[in-house]
């Protein structure tokens, strides 16, 4: 079995500045910035998972 990632660059404005959201990640003796995103889920549409992912993310800011 494969799992299958899916990324994506987000931006937002903010008092007219435009940001791309990057995400902390936190692992043992690891830190690291990746975009937004997570694994699909078999047989998901690949941008119904990419949108679901992605507002997962933003749910938590």
């Amino acid at each position: 079995m494969f799992f299958v990632n899916a990324r994506a660059f987000v931006e937002r404005n903010v008092n007219d500045i435009t940001e791309i959201i990057i995400q902390t990640r936190n692992k043992r003796n690891e830190e690291s910035l990746e975009l937004p995103g997570g694994r699909i889920d078999l047989y998901e549409p690949l941008l119904d998972g990419l949108k679901r992912e992605t507002e997962i993310t933003l749910e938590e800011e």
